[in-house]
């Protein structure tokens, strides 16, 4: 009988469904059986398209709708699951700790936020880090729980506490040319989901203060309302030339615009760990990293000189991408934690590599 497994995702935004069919490709390759309890409205958003349907037939999973954590903890005991992963688990460690758990059920929990996220005040963000580390550390002492951090792909995971970020980089030949970027410039861009913890407004600024021939700036991915806006008010006011593709790339179409970029600037409000660092990093393009401390470890941890970090003000941003604009970009080379496969036996083997017993 093939073993039943199981994923647990109620959001679609972003990268999440990025995770779960990283992890569907994992038990298929193993000849699991795989169930993923979520929502209506993930199976009915662009991202499933892009990150589900558009795989291999095998990636396709068997839903079951569930409404909640105490939902999807019962289907597992009903079907018989022997491993349960919560991907974007930093939402359930204190339901999971009050939680009654079913017999015989493994749940393997990945935190992609290991600290407290950026408040005005310091002692506050430094507060919530210390009870968030003490809650996965209560979390711990359940025996059939695994807790796991997520760091990034260029940094090489701790056994049992940590594991890398799987990093994938798919191009084609069609959507590396799909965007119209004049030659002899250098290119800036901000791919994925355009929301405002990654600053598209400020990053427009620190671009409108380069000389109008030099540089232009792309802007690929849907764009959430509340940024909208502010995109077509500051793209009005640029010398430069400016793309903007507002709509849900397609795995390929994500990968290759990291690629065709000259380099890529991630000016995170939020601390956590990038996956399109990663991807800078395996394809050869630079990276400008501000605001959040942990891009800064990431560059910092790379095998490779992959780019420069900034305090996320207009004042500091424009120095760090002049000074990428002269270096010589490099593919690093990932460690052996950022593949796939070693991704998935950490979240899904209960001996699997940087498991936690």
């Amino acid at each position: 009988m093939n073993r039943k497994v199981a994923i647990f995702e109620l959001n679609p935004r972003g990268h999440r469904l990025a995770y779960v069919a990283r992890l569907l490709d994992y038990a298929s390759d193993k000849g699991y059986q795989a169930f993923l309890f979520t929502t209506r409205k993930v199976v009915e958003s662009p991202e499933w398209d892009v990150h589900i349907r558009s795989g291999d037939t095998s990636r396709e999973p068997v839903t079951v709708m569930v409404q909640n954590l105490a939902g999807a903890l019962s289907e597992s005991e009903g079907i018989g699951v022997s491993t349960l992963v919560l991907p974007d688990g930093d939402h359930y460690i204190l339901e999971l700790i009050r939680q009654r758990l079913p017999k015989g059920l493994e749940i393997t929990v990945l935190c992609m936020r290991m600290t407290g996220q950026p408040k005005r005040s310091v002692l506050l963000s430094h507060v919530r880090t210390i009870l968030k580390g003490s809650a996965r550390a209560v979390l711990r002492r359940r025996r059939s729980v695994r807790v796991l951090g997520l760091v990034g792909a260029t940094q090489q995971a701790r056994p049992l506490k940590t594991v890398s970020d799987p990093v994938t980089l798919r191009t084609t030949t069609a959507a590396m040319a799909m965007w119209n970027f004049e030659e002899n410039r250098y290119w800036f861009g901000i791919v994925g989901a355009i929301d405002a913890r990654k600053n598209p407004e400020l990053v427009m600024k620190a671009v409108a203060q380069f000389p109008a021939g030099l540089v232009g700036i792309a802007i690929l991915g849907r764009q959430s309302p509340a940024v909208r806006e502010a995109i077509n008010r500051c793209r009005k006011t640029l010398d430069s030339p400016c793309v903007i593709d507002d709509r849900t790339l397609s795995e390929e179409e994500f990968d290759s615009a990291v690629a065709r970029l000259d380099c890529v600037v991630l000016a995170h409000s939020n601390e956590g760990p990038s996956g399109v660092l990663g991807k800078a990093a395996l394809a050869g393009t630079s990276v400008v990293a501000a605001g959040a401390k942990s891009l800064r470890e990431q560059i910092n941890d790379s095998s490779t000189r992959i780019g420069a970090w900034s305090k996320l003000n207009v004042a500091d941003l424009p120095l760090p991408m002049l000074r990428v604009m002269e270096m010589e970009p490099e593919a690093a080379s990932m460690p052996p934690g950022a593949r796939v496969d070693s991704f998935g036996a950490a979240l899904f083997e209960h001996m699997g590599p940087g498991s936690e017993q």
